[in-house]
C-alpha cells in the first residue's frame, strides 16, 4: 500500500467514513475535527508516520480547545487582521510523511484571544474562587 492510501486508512480509523466520504482537501475542518479530536489525529497522524510535529500550529488549522464551533484563539497579522483557516489536506500529511517533519510556512503573526473568552474566563476564574472561598470559611466556621 502506498503512502497516502496508509494516511486515508488512519483517516478512515479516526473519523470512522468511508475512504470516498473523507473529505482530502480539508482533513480537519471539512471531517468535524476540532478540540480534542483535531489533537488526537495530529499525534496519531505523528506517531504512525514518524512525523515532527513541533512546528505544527492548531490555530492556523482547526479550532483546538473548547467550546467547538467558536474559534476563541485566533492568529493575526501585522496589521490586526485575523488570518482565516488554513486546510490541511492529505497531499500536505503525505509531504510531511515523506520529510518526517511538518513544514508550513505560517505568516508572521500574533495570537488574539476574542473578548467574550477573555470575560468567560474570568467569570469561571470568579466563580471557583468563590467556591473555594465559601467551602473554607464552611470547614472553618465550626471551629
Amino acid at each position: 500500500m502506498d503512502l497516502r492510501a496508509n494516511i486515508i486508512e488512519l483517516l478512515v480509523l479516526h473519523t470512522g467514513k468511508k475512504p470516498d466520504r473523507i473529505n482530502s482537501a480539508d482533513i480537519f475542518r471539512g471531517n468535524g475535527y476540532e478540540g480534542d479530536d483535531g489533537d488526537e489525529l495530529i499525534v496519531a497522524f505523528s506517531e504512525a508516520f514518524d512525523v515532527d510535529i513541533s512546528t505544527f500550529n492548531d490555530v492556523f488549522h482547526y479550532i483546538g480547545d473548547e467550546p467547538p464551533g467558536h474559534r476563541r484563539v485566533f492568529p493575526v497579522d501585522a496589521e490586526g487582521k485575523e488570518i482565516p483557516f488554513v486546510p490541511v489536506s492529505v497531499d500536505m500529511l503525505v509531504h510531511a510523511a515523506e520529510q518526517h517533519k511538518w513544514h508550513y510556512p505560517y505568516p508572521e503573526h500574533t495570537i488574539r484571544i476574542t473578548l467574550r473568552s477573555r470575560i468567560f474566563q474570568a467569570g469561571l476564574i470568579a466563580l471557583v474562587s468563590a467556591g473555594a472561598i465559601i467551602l473554607l470559611l464552611m470547614k472553618y466556621s465550626n471551629l
